[in-house]
């Protein structure tokens, strides 16, 4: 079997990862311009910017249906599209947009920010970072337990000597 599948043209195939899931919304804020890409497994991601097209792309396949984005934004994106390997998408910009890329958990945050912008770039919303927190304390409250299990449960050696000696009864 394995002489077969090291032949065959399907192969390639049966080892690829299977595309992360994904969900995408757009909401123009004061200002600016966000997109959240909410996925199963965050994949790790890139974007630049060529010819007024905004080109996100990710380290493994995704599936999204980004097909509502353009009309969320309607200020900033005309059209979008995602590469047919799934692993890019492409955004029509209405005009020049600085782009600022944020994760989060399993969120990634795009924001589009004007060549007006001035000051840091916007922070990530509240109720997303209340969440990390929560996780975060939760995760540490873990390691905790996890080392107290292991330092109740390890049983240690005492090394003693037993001498003799004429002169003690």
């Amino acid at each position: 079997l394995e002489r077969f599948a090291a032949h065959h043209p399907l192969k390639a195939r049966l080892v690829e990862p299977l595309p992360a899931k994904g969900t995408v919304r757009g909401a123009e804020m004061t200002g600016f311009g966000r997109a959240v890409f909410t996925f199963d497994s965050l994949p790790r991601s890139t974007v630049r910017q060529s010819n007024g097209i905004l080109i996100l792309t990710f380290d493994e396949p995704v599936t999204l249906n980004s097909e509502k984005l353009a009309s969320e934004l309607p200020n900033y994106v005309s059209a979008v599209r995602v590469d047919p390997d799934g692993k890019g998408i492409r955004m029509a910009l209405v005009k020049g947009y600085r782009p600022n890329l944020m994760e989060a958990g399993e969120k990634l945050f795009l924001d589009l920010l004007p060549d007006t912008w001035k000051g840091l770039a916007p922070s990530l919303p509240p109720d997303v970072i209340e969440e990390l927190s929560r996780r975060a304390r939760e995760a540490e409250e873990t390691a905790r337990r996890l080392l107290r299990k292991k330092a109740a449960e390890e049983t240690r050696e005492l090394p003693f000597t037993i001498g003799t000696t004429p002169a003690f009864t």
